[in-house]
């Protein structure tokens, strides 16, 4: 079950389809078969930003963070991967500045927050290019054109 949280002022600018459509298809293409539980979350620069200083470290806005769980929810006996955080300011400056649409941009953050949960990363060069060709295939597959990439 993938929960889904839009804070109140940006519910009317975020498509939920979109966004639960890009995470499963982030996890079926890890594993069809994969049945998990995890929260994604969209919200501010500001609650983003403060996430970021107190985990980790770095006092600025980003635009996604992943808090990977990986624990058993007793009430389901499901695997509870974790948490994915989207910044709508981060996603809306980054669409604005590749010339594609914000949903397009908060899928893309979706389809990368729920990668790192299952154990994609980028910080090493094959790393990168790894979990980018991930990426890359999850959004065509969901017919999500993404003009640019954010840089790292």
């Amino acid at each position: 079950m993938i929960d889904l949280q839009i804070t109140e002022p940006l519910e009317t600018q975020v498509s939920p389809d979109a966004l639960l459509t890009a995470v499963q298809a982030a996890l079926n293409y890890h594993d069809p078969a994969l049945d998990v539980n995890l929260t994604v979350a969209v919200d501010t620069d500001e609650t983003l930003h403060a996430l970021n200083l107190q985990y980790r470290g770095i006092n600025a806005p980003t635009d996604v963070l992943s808090f990977n769980a990986d624990e058993i929810d007793p009430e389901t006996g499901q695997t509870y991967l974790g948490d994915i955080l989207i910044s709508y300011d981060r996603a809306l400056a980054q669409a604005e500045k590749a010339g594609h649409p914000v949903q397009n941009e908060l899928q893309l953050l979706a389809v990368h927050g729920t990668l790192h949960l299952l154990g994609y990363d980028h910080s090493q060069e094959d790393e990168k290019q790894r979990m980018w060709a991930a990426q890359t295939e999850i959004l065509e597959r969901i017919g999500c054109r993404i003009l640019q990439l954010p840089e790292d």
